[in-house]
């Protein structure tokens, strides 16, 4: 095979500035990633991640390609470089230090950290490789005493980064996370499981005897903080860190510590819970994808010193001794620029990375030193503080717009999904502190009702026997409450998608159509979280439910339907006109299945349908035309809200860590402070909804609730009519 014609000179200028090009470009990936690393967890910038997650895979590659280079040339027997194989000795000490890479990323992902005894090879590998290309420069190496200095250096940094990665990959951190044996636990179990009581109950009680018992602890640690005393809230987070940390591998807590959790959390106010979560969740990253962990060692301080020593020694010789060797100016200029990049980088990860920006390190403190603390480092953002917001109605109206015909081309390549090619279209809000009071009440709400349930059982009954007859009593509930039940516990694993775009919609219409001004705050934090859940639901449905079953078909199918009603009224322009629209249509809308007439033809769908359409039109309805409707969409809402989180894989939660944070996540680890779990959700629904159940009968004959049915604006319905409406809401979102 012939060769391309490639003139002489290309070929020398190549080889001359090939290995050049490659340090040059490996110092500049360090300094980006130094400067722009850390951004990417308070950052939901998909360019921002790509150029991060391109510099973090370029610099290995970049690096390792330079050594390959240098002991090529040293090696090659046809060519002389005379004392340049000096100063590329040098420069390969200086590759094995950016191989070890900056403090602020050791790993982009958490799968990374799963590769740690890959890069123990590579480091043993590249280590032969840069000590080969200064044994080739003795004995006559006039560089040898700064080269061997940043080799140390090198294999030092580079030891870090890999001891940073086995620490934080899921066998080693999971093994450290282990709870202490705690053989009772197995004999509370086999004990209710031959009383027949359920365990979870038994442990509710335990929890109560725990609460009993203690006294101080951590159930004291908000008491006399303030939200503003920043520095105590870090501390706070830093000595929950230990306990909490096994969640992500799946570890659960021991009674003593959720409930002390617990009780100290419904101390707190909001903004002081949010942001001792902010604080521990900013402590996981630092474990799992910075050095922290290594470098913040009474041998990792040693180190850091020693090699910052060693690198100014080798400037200063470098510096006295360079222009003797009668290196070209180029050169000389290189590797001033890699011996002061070296310093600077350095001391930026340290200063910046190790102490000012690591929350790691500032929680650990002693109080003498913590109250010297600038209140500006504890203030920074440690999270994007927003969430992606999108709504089913914007979805189905996007192909009127000007970039539908590129839309729809490229789904009809299949090049991209047709549900994932409207990432381009998002926005964002920010987390209000409406939003963060709304979830945090909530959420405390639950637990007190849960605590509150099992310290009366407990009192009334210290063996258990109540706890039977309350569950014998909860079965032998009323027809209604029946009906209430079965509707509020809807939120099981493949139901729970489906439920939630019915409520997307129904929010939509409801906040758009609802007259009623002085609920306003309200509303717009219900159109963020709805809007909140539409996007995960849409972009990332495994998040919210790993049981996916049928789901895109009835998103699928949902869309289609809901398009169709908008090609049928062609003024429609935005997202108001559509809601008004879709109000004025509610009386044809709501009905199963759903009929309308589209092009002059009848279109029915059959029993087989699985368009959530009508379901949304029949709530919405129904929260229009009841007084009580926006608190009780707010309470499922919250409800969805909570159970999207409780689903996702703890893994899932820490993998958003490195991708601007998600509000998602918070929740989680609140619920886990808070003792909560899905039963305790479904007995605050159920409890919301006897409430609501009871106080019915002094409404008026045209207020409805939301699990009840209710009147139209022009009639009233008895009380068959709403047992028939109810069972027809159950069966149909069933």
């Amino acid at each position: 095979m012939a060769e391309l014609p490639i003139p002489n000179e290309v070929k020398k200028l190549w080889d001359v500035w090939q290995l050049r090009g490659c340090i040059m470009l490996s110092l500049f990936l360090q300094a980006f990633l130094v400067l722009f690393a850390s951004s990417r967890r308070k950052s939901k910038s998909s360019l921002l991640v790509f150029f991060i997650w391109s510099a973090y895979l370029l610099a290995d590659w970049v690096a390792a390609v330079a050594i390959g280079l240098i002991t090529q040339s040293q090696t090659d027997l046809c060519e002389s470089n005379g004392n340049k194989d000096d100063l590329f000795a040098f420069w390969a000490s200086f590759l094995l230090l950016h191989l070890g890479g900056p403090d602020s990323i050791t790993s982009f992902a958490l799968e990374d950290n799963e590769f740690w005894l890959r890069h123990l090879f590579s480091l043993i590998l590249q280590v032969l490789s840069a000590s080969y290309s200064i044994y080739l420069t003795l004995p006559n190496n006039g560089l040898w005493l700064p080269t061997l200095l940043v080799f140390v250096v090198g294999v030092i940094k580079y030891a870090e980064r890999t001891c940073a990665l086995y620490l934080a990959s899921s066998d080693h951190f999971g093994s450290t996370s282990l709870p202490k044996p705690n053989p009772g636990h197995e004999f509370e179990a086999a004990v209710a499981e031959i009383a027949d009581v359920e365990y979870s109950s038994t442990v509710q009680v335990s929890m109560v005897e725990v609460a009993e018992n203690i006294s101080g602890g951590q159930d004291e640690i908000f008491q006399g903080i303030t939200s503003s005393d920043e520095i105590k809230l870090l501390q706070v987070a830093y000595e929950l860190h230990d306990s909490f940390k096994g969640l992500i591998v799946g570890f659960g807590l021991s009674l003593q510590s959720q409930e002390s959790s617990r009780r100290a959390f419904l101390k707190a106010n909001h903004t002081s819970a949010f942001k001792v979560i902010e604080y521990e969740l900013s402590i996981l990253y630092e474990v799992v994808h910075t050095k922290v962990v290594v470098v913040r060692r009474k041998l990792g301080y040693i180190f850091r010193f020693l090699g910052f020593c060693f690198v100014i020694v080798a400037f200063v010789f470098f510096a006295l001794f360079a222009e003797k060797h009668g290196f070209e100016k180029f050169d000389i200029g290189l590797t001033y620029a890699l011996l002061i990049g070296a310093i600077v980088l350095d001391s930026i990860s340290v200063i910046r990375d190790q102490i000012m920006s690591s929350d790691w390190t500032l929680g650990a403190l002693k109080e003498k030193w913590s109250k010297y603390i600038p209140s500006a480092l504890l203030k920074r953002r440690r999270w994007s503080e927003t969430v992606l917001q999108h709504n089913i109605i914007s979805y189905c109206l996007e192909e009127r717009r000007m970039y539908s015909r590129l839309y729809n081309s490229i789904s009809a390549l299949g090049v991209l999904d047709n549900i994932k090619i409207f990432d381009l279209f998002y926005h964002s809000e920010k987390v209000s502190e409406e939003v963060k009071a709304s979830i945090f009440n909530d959420m405390k709400t639950v637990s007190e009702t849960m605590f509150s349930r099992s310290r009366e059982m407990y009192t009334q009954d210290h063996r258990g026997d109540n706890l039977r007859r309350y569950y014998i009593n909860r079965s032998l509930e009323s027809e209604m409450m029946r009906k209430i039940d079965r509707f509020s516990s809807l939120i099981g694993e493949e139901a729970y998608l489906p439920k939630l775009l019915t409520y997307h919609l129904a929010t939509e219409i409801y906040c758009t159509c609802s007259f009623d001004h002085n609920d306003q705050e309200v509303k717009r934090v219900l159109k963020i979280l709805s809007r909140y859940l539409f996007y995960l639901m849409a972009m990332q449905p495994t998040v919210l439910s790993p049981n996916l079953g049928d789901w895109e078909e009835k998103f699928k199918e949902t869309v289609v339907e809901i398009k169709k009603f908008f090609h049928k009224h062609d003024k429609i322009s935005n997202d108001s006109e559509a809601c008004e629209t879709i109000k004025e249509n509610l009386s044809t809308l709501a009905i199963r299945p759903s009929t309308y007439h589209h092009g002059g033809e009848q279109e029915t769908n059959q029993e087989n349908k699985k368009s959530l359409f009508s379901d949304a039109c029949i709530l919405a309805s129904k929260l229009l035309s009841g007084e009580e409707g926006l608190e009780r969409l707010r309470k499922q809402l919250m409800a969805l809200l909570f159970k999207g989180a409780m689903s996702c894989e703890p893994m899932i939660h820490a993998q958003h860590l490195s991708k601007g944070g998600e509000l998602l996540t918070f929740v989680w680890l609140l619920s886990k402070h808070l003792g909560l779990g899905e039963k305790e959700l479904k007995d605050w629904l159920r409890d919301t909804q006897t409430t609501a159940a009871g106080g019915a009968q002094t409404l008026a004959p045209n207020q409805s609730s939301l699990l009840s049915s209710s009147s139209s604006s022009t009639s009233t319905t008895n009380e068959e009519d709403s047992d028939e409406m109810e069972d027809e809401m159950v069966e149909e979102l069933e």
